[in-house]
């Protein structure tokens, strides 16, 4: 397995300020091209080596071309990730963290009760949750 990315300062500072925060929902906010799906990726792998493991993280999109650079981004900060597919015909749910469409779950597909839910573009999220 390949050697994790390093996070930039500002980065490394979101990430510790979403695991000082005791609230159950956040947004994190940054600017174009600052690093986001790599600090999503980073979030979830502290998560995952935090939590008790026997829940999957969930990283949602909107739209499917998001799911490619979530999924690629998140191996670049945790190369060591099970990452499982769940969309349209891509059924991999045993997956320690699940890459899915909101598409494909509104129509029904199930997964595992996830631990954590990160939603990359959020403000597309609807009345989803």
């Amino acid at each position: 397995m390949g050697h994790a990315l390093t996070l930039s300062p500002y980065q490394a500072e979101a990430v510790d300020a979403f695991f000082a925060e005791t609230c159950r929902r956040q947004l994190m906010v940054l600017p174009t091209g600052a690093g986001k799906t790599i600090l999503f990726g980073a979030i979830a792998k502290r998560w995952w080596e935090a939590s008790d493991q026997t829940r999957p993280i969930l990283i949602l999109a909107h739209r499917s071309e998001r799911l490619d650079p979530a999924e690629q981004k998140l191996t670049m900060v945790w190369p060591e990730a099970v990452v499982g597919r769940v969309q349209g015909s891509r059924n991999e749910p045993l997956g320690n963290v699940l890459v899915a469409s909101t598409q494909t779950l509104v129509l029904g597909r199930a997964i595992r009760p996830p631990g954590l839910i990160i939603y990359d573009e959020c403000h597309h999220s609807g009345r989803f949750f």
